[in-house]
């Protein structure tokens, strides 16, 4: 179960009881006494006052008298809190599904139709085209790792380097543009690294509980943020020009009778030349002339091919 799900849950489950004991909690939502005391202390950090009773009896409690205050949020923030959930939802998690019904449920009758209209009037969808389940699955037991500090073992693959087999400390999952990453600390390597869920196989989670290593935020940033672009000059015609603006990042767009030079601010590597060869006989390079003689090369290999 994702963490918002089970600490929303946990809420609930403290509120509807007079005392909930950690072990138990611990067996219904399938996780470490460690984990739901860390739940717990969370709870108790957004605001929540728990009481904790030790004994043959004791446990968890939230103080008497205490009430959540529906009115916390306005309206309009409600409303944002229950698109993003949404989103989550879309992208077939279960347990996010979960978490939108309750947030309806603590709402007034008489304000929840207009706040759901108003979350309805911008909406967000992550899922794929098509749902690849093992890694939904994938994501589910790192996602488990990561808050048990759990080493995985796993088979990684990529083009150009093969399968490899790697013992990682899973730290922190990315969705990014429309794939799912994860920030991990690679034993082999002995360095940070960003794996790619769908190149993932054979995850397993492994009894191994490894220590919090400190990592600032920038480390995390640096995986997308320090490849340098380079200007790269494609000739068009007006029509195609709207199609590249539209889905590619464009830095200049120039007009020149009926040509339009387009320049795409794209790092340098396999996938931009996959994307220019994709525009078919649409585009011709200008410049830069190496990008230039490597879709040439690339053309009359392919031409090999056939």
């Amino acid at each position: 179960m994702e963490r918002l799900s089970r600490v929303v849950s946990i809420m609930i489950d403290l509120i509807n009881k007079n005392i909930v004991d950690a072990s138990y909690l611990a067996d219904k939502y399938e996780v470490s006494t460690r984990t739901i005391y860390r739940d717990i202390e969370l709870l108790d950090m957004s605001g929540i006052p728990i009481v904790s009773e030790k004994g043959k009896n004791g446990g968890f409690s939230i103080l008497d008298g205490f009430k959540i205050d529906k009115n916390i949020l306005t309206e309009t923030e409600f409303g944002i809190l229950l698109r993003g959930v949404q989103a989550v939802v879309k992208s077939n998690d279960k347990e996010a599904q979960t978490v939108y019904d309750k947030l309806l449920s603590i709402l007034e009758n008489s304000k929840r139709e207009k706040i759901i209209k108003h979350s309805n009037n911008v909406m967000i969808d992550i899922s794929p085209f098509e749902l690849d389940k093992e890694v939904a699955d994938n994501y589910k037991k790192i996602n488990k790792a990561i808050e048990e500090k759990r080493c995985i073992n796993l088979s990684y693959h990529t083009i150009h380097k093969g399968t490899s087999n790697r013992v990682i400390e899973p730290i922190l999952l990315l969705y990014k543009i429309s794939d799912w990453y994860l920030y991990a600390f690679c034993r082999e390597k002995q360095s940070l690294r960003c794996f790619k869920l769908v190149r993932m196989k054979k995850v397993e989670l492994t009894d191994e509980v490894f220590a919090e290593r400190e990592i600032e935020s920038s480390e995390f940033c640096g995986f997308f943020s320090d490849v340098e672009g380079i200007d790269i000059v494609l000739k068009t015609d007006k029509e195609f020009a709207k199609y590249i603006q539209e889905f590619h990042y464009v830095t200049n767009v120039e007009e020149k009778d009926e040509e339009v030079y387009v320049t795409l601010g794209y790092p340098l590597n396999t996938w931009v030349y996959s994307v220019i060869l994709s525009f078919g006989n649409r585009v011709t390079v200008v410049s830069p002339e190496n990008v230039k003689n490597k879709i040439i090369e690339e053309i009359e290999n392919m031409g090999k091919l056939y």
